[in-house]
This record gives structure tokens, sequence and C-alpha cells, in this order.
């Protein structure tokens, strides 16, 4: 009777261990699918400096700017992503050239380069919206050697954010990004804030999983 107990008692922690390995399977493949489907609706902008120093930080913010100014009014007639793409890719010359004028005026002796394409970008909260890990197209401006700090936002639908105290993405820019995803995509950008403290919703049970067997 002890050993039949024993065996039932087992074979129930296996049956749990197998049924928690599948959940966190199954959470991790939806993650997984979510993230894509969220960086497959948006584009990036990536601006990075020369180096560390105090003058090339200060130069990015400048060459970020002179681009920012031209490009979000064209990405404000932009209804999809495809048609936001269609407008970058005719700009990248003109993006170039204005960035240079940038470095030219202020006496730099480096180029940039601008170019749209995938690269990786970490889990990145803009107003009331975090963005998940993940590789995202984006229209990426190398100043120089590349080798100072960065800065980054989302260009479509139009999320950049100059002022660090804005708490809140503008609605028209929200209303696209819904219009792009589905609403579980969308809700899982939300942050909730209580007493001062944004909370974002993850699957932890996935995050776990993921990093235990890494």
């Amino acid at each position: 009777m002890k050993e039949y107990i024993q065996y039932n008692i087992k074979n129930i922690f296996i049956t749990v261990f197998v049924v928690l390995i599948w959940t966190a399977l199954a959470i991790q493949c939806k993650k997984a699918q979510m993230q894509k489907d969220i960086s497959d609706a948006v584009i990036r902008f990536h601006v990075i400096a020369n180096s560390d120093s105090k003058e090339d930080q200060a130069i990015k913010y400048k060459v970020r700017d002179e681009i920012l100014q031209d490009v979000q009014s064209a990405m404000e007639k932009a209804k999809t992503k495809k048609d936001a793409k269609k407008i970058l890719c005719s700009q990248l010359d003109d993006l170039t050239e204005k960035a240079n004028q940038v470095l030219s005026t202020e006496g730099m002796d480096y180029k940039a380069n601008v170019v749209l394409e995938k690269t990786k970008f970490p889990v990145k909260t803009y107003g009331d919206l975090t963005f998940p890990e993940g590789d995202y197209e984006a229209v990426r401006v190398l100043l120089g050697s590349g080798g100072g700090h960065n800065w980054w936002c989302v260009m479509f639908p139009t999320l950049c954010l100059l002022d660090g105290a804005c708490e809140k993405v503008p609605t028209k820019s929200k209303e696209k990004l819904q219009d792009a995803l589905t609403e579980g995509e969308y809700n899982s950008l939300l942050t909730q804030e209580h007493n001062g403290i944004k909370y974002e919703y993850r699957f932890r049970l996935g995050e776990w999983f993921s990093k235990a067997f890494r």
C-alpha cells in the first residue's frame, strides 16, 4: 500500500512538472510571436554617437533634432508601415546630407551614415507604452566610428518623445499603433501607474523557463 501511494505521488509530481513545462513553452511561444508581430508593425529611430565625449554626445542630439524635424511631419502622412518605409527609403540620402551638414557646421571631422535596416533593441518605454526586446527595422544614423552611447525612439508611428517630462504618447500615434496590432498585442504595451510607480505586464512563467534553460 505504501509503495502504491509513493508511486502515485511520484506520478502526480511528474504530471504536474510536465504540465508546467508545456504551459511555459506555450506562453514563451505566444510571447515570441507577440514580440514579432509588434516589431513588424513599427519602425525605430537609432542615432549612435561617435564617442562618449561631451562634445560628441551633444552633436548626437543636434543631428537627432535636425532629422526628426523633417521626418516626423512626413511620418504623420503614413497610414501604414509600408507607407512609412517608402517615405523613409526615398529620404535616406537627404537625411544623410542633413546629418553631415550638422557635423560640418559644428566642425566635426567625421561623417554620418544613414541606413534602414533591422537591428536588435532592448526593452524601451515611451511615455505610457513599453516595447519588448527584439529585432526591429530602424533608421540608423551612425556618426563617425559609432563608438558612443546611442539614442532611440519609435519613428513610426511617431512616438519620438523629445521631452523627458512627457508622460503619454499622443492619441493619434496610439490609434495608428492600435490599427496595426491586435487588441492583446496593443494591451501588452500598456504600462499601469500606481503611486508614481509604473508597472508593465510580463509573462513571468515564460521568462523564468527561458532563463532557466539558456
